[in-house]
């Protein structure tokens, strides 16, 4: 009888062997490789586009922010006119030629009469003022090119404004463009360079140019996509990409808003307006280009807003409102030097989510190509090698840790009926310069004041400060604690040595029982340590009891606890009413009700263990049965996961089944353990099947008696 060689009876035993092996890791959870979770909650951004006003013109006046008070005083300062007698921005936007304060084709000094340095506040654009008073404004943003639309438009979309292959041409300077071609000249440009909209593309991210224009796919100064070569060759996918304003409420409702939007509406012929818009404005210009009235531009600008505020996009979206250049209107800040074309102006930026931080003045300093950044930054495609090389991030803008904000629903409806008229200002000059690009930008001054003042904005009611509180507990029950930590701020600005009182109810309210009193430090922040004596459900209170600059301010989170197998606690925070709060402990379920107010927004934050939890992703969330995404941050000792939902009264299920760590009545393996196990049995695998095959072997091969 013939037998195999020992040689191949070898390779066969390990080839045996690694079978096994491979078995062992396939069917042993604990081993399956797990994708690191991306704790980034964004995976919307949304840019709005306005036109011509600089930050000084817009929120000059708002409180703590890098704007005009302290700057000029009361006498140099105008409230710019609005009116049903006079029901536009008077137009002091400089023509395609040049700008009024630095005039490339006239360098000697330039002489401007009052208006530019006019200023709206809160009783004229409120809605941007509660924008800032909740989220984040910057007041440290530049426009990219000292220019006027079409520059800084292709800036916005590409981080330059060049080459233009024009050499020079009465609208270029240097291969890059400084002014506004004409209208009928700009189907002629073929733009060679690289745009974000064909980066994303070419990486598979989805995007959208939303135009108010009646055609969206034909270019203008403000569309600017259609002049790139690679759109010029690729109508079918420009089409696809570059649409109508009202499809982008459109998107929303039909749950196919792209990743990246671009909103630009400017279009002074564009018929397109959102349902109950105010009849006074329409067949109105609603940019805000002088001389479009601001109110106007804000309203429409509101209702786009709301239509993410309201969505469930709202908790996985970033929306930033910018000003594509500043229309001739005085800015004090001069702008910084990057290169031979800009910056340029100041102009106001808002920047608005659930992540954004709360009521926050940002003075990192941004430029057109941080919004391109920020793309960059949140879907990981390449740098496009333009100004975004060097342009700062807007990380900064985002706390990806705080509990997400609520939305805030505006009427969308407001018209300016301010009588205020205009002072004569006087004059403003520059000095001598002797190009508006290439050299030093040197600031403007002011000079010659012959004003008939108006006032200064009238006193408001002290203003009430946020306050901040969240919670994050120990995991086991022995010595249980929950460390509140949270902050106070108002306009942006962290209020130190604010006396916080701490307490709680464990009743739904009806009393309170004081824990302690502590002060805020020089950032704003406290924190204390709170010992529950129970599991069950709080109301936990952080109260400010005002003083001579600011008002009475509190706020309420609820705070559940239940105890788990062994020693682990499960907890939860909320802006919403907790009541049932259960686990399941057959089924692994945490189940609880949670209300509020209706037209709200709702978060919850749950705090798991993490020796209960061997694959956080596995966690199913379901909001009345049906299922809703979350966020995780890691701790140090647990998952915290977190999602928002629109108030009202909701069944919340946490399904925990499939995330569990094996476990029998008595104890939990560790996962540690198991891979002691699984190694052990692969090393004897490889081992013994070797030895067992050769005695099989030496057995068979032994001669017969």
């Amino acid at each position: 009888m013939l037998y195999p060689k020992q040689s191949e009876i070898k390779k066969k035993a390990l080839g045996l062997s690694i079978v096994i092996a491979l078995l062992c890791l396939i069917f042993s959870p604990t081993m399956i490789t797990v994708g690191v979770i991306n704790a980034h909650p964004l995976k919307h951004l949304v840019f709005i586009i306005q036109e011509n006003h600089t930050f000084d013109n817009y929120f000059g006046t708002y409180p703590s922010a890098n704007g005009l008070l302290g700057i000029l005083n009361s006498s140099m300062l105008i409230k710019t006119y609005i009116s049903d007698l006079n029901p536009v921005t008077p137009s002091i936007d400089p023509d395609n030629l040049g700008v009024p304060v630095y005039n490339a084709s006239n360098p000697s000094n330039v002489t401007i009469g009052g208006l530019p340095v006019g200023y709206y506040d809160r009783s004229d654009i409120p809605y941007y003022w509660d924008y800032a008073d909740n989220y984040v404004l910057c007041d440290n943003f530049f426009s990219s090119e000292f220019g006027p639309s079409f520059p800084n438009h292709l800036y916005l979309v590409s981080g330059a404004a060049g080459p233009d292959g024009l050499n020079n041409s009465r609208y270029s300077l240097d291969g890059s463009f400084i002014r506004d071609p004409p209208n009928s000249t700009l189907s002629d440009l073929d733009l060679q360079w690289t745009t974000m909209a064909q980066e994303l593309s070419s990486y598979g991210v989805s995007w959208k140019w939303y135009d108010r224009s009646p055609n969206a796919t034909a270019p203008s100064i403000a569309n600017v996509l259609p002049l790139f070569d690679y759109f010029k060759k690729n109508s079918t996918e420009l089409n696809a990409h570059v649409q109508g304003i009202q499809n982008f409420v459109n998107d929303i409702q039909s749950d196919n808003l792209p990743a990246v939007s671009w909103i630009s509406t400017y279009a002074p012929s564009g018929t397109w307006y959102p349902p109950n818009f105010p009849s006074k404005f329409i067949g109105m210009d609603i940019s805000e280009h002088p001389p479009a009235r601001p109110d106007a531009g804000m309203d429409y600008v509101a209702y786009l807003v709301n239509q993410v505020m309201e969505s469930p996009y709202w908790n996985s979206t970033a929306i930033v409102i910018t000003w594509d250049d500043y229309g001739g209107f005085y800015d004090h800040v001069a702008p910084p030097e990057v290169d031979q074309y800009g910056l340029g102006p100041r102009v106001p930026a808002l920047i608005i989510s659930p992540w954004a931080k709360h009521g926050y003045i940002d003075n990192t300093q941004y430029e057109f190509a941080s919004m391109l950044k920020l793309i960059e930054d949140t879907f990981n495609v390449p740098i496009l090698g333009t100004r975004d090389v060097t342009a700062n991030d807007m990380m900064n803008a985002f706390n990806y840790s705080q509990t997400p904000q609520p939305s805030l629903i505006e009427p969308a409806n407001f018209v300016d009926t301010n009588n205020t008229g205009i002072s004569n200002i006087g004059l403003i000059t520059t000095p001598n310069t002797s190009a508006a690009y290439g050299g030093n930008f040197p600031s403007v001054t002011l000079q010659n004041v012959i004003s008939t003042p108006s006032p200064l904005p009238t006193p408001r009611p002290l203003p009430t400060p946020s306050i901040a509180v969240s919670c994050l507990s120990s995991t086991s029950y022995s010595n249980f604690s929950v460390e509140i930590s949270g902050n106070v701020t108002s306009s942006g600005a962290t209020l130190s040595d604010v006396p916080v009182l701490l307490s709680y109810s464990a009743n739904e309210g009806n009393s309170w029982n004081n824990l302690t009193t502590v002060s805020t430090d020089i950032t704003g922040s406290f924190s204390a340590v709170w010992l529950p004596s129970v599991t069950g459900t709080y109301l936990l209170k952080g109260t400010f009891n005002g003083d001579a600059k600011y008002s009475k301010a509190s706020t309420i989170v609820n705070f559940a606890v239940m105890r788990f197998k062994q020693e682990s606690m499960f907890t939860v925070t909320s802006n919403s009413t907790l009541s049932a709060f259960d686990f399941n402990s057959t089924s692994n379920q945490i189940n609880f009700t949670g209300s509020g107010s209706s037209g709200t927004t709702g978060y919850v934050k749950i705090e798991i263990p993490k020796s209960l939890i061997a694959n956080i992703s596995n966690i199913q969330v379901l909001l009345n049965d049906t299922q809703v995404s979350y966020g995780v941050q890691e701790q140090p000792d647990s998952w915290m996961i977190s999602f928002t939902y629109h108030q009202s009264s909701h069944q919340i299920l946490v399904n925990l089944n499939s995330a569990m760590l094996s476990s029998s009545s008595s104890e939990i393996l560790s996962e540690k353990w198991l891979i002691y196990v699984i190694t052990f049995a692969v090393m004897v695998s490889i081992v013994l099947v070797p030895l067992l095959v050769l005695k099989r072997r030496n057995k068979r091969s032994k001669p017969q008696k």
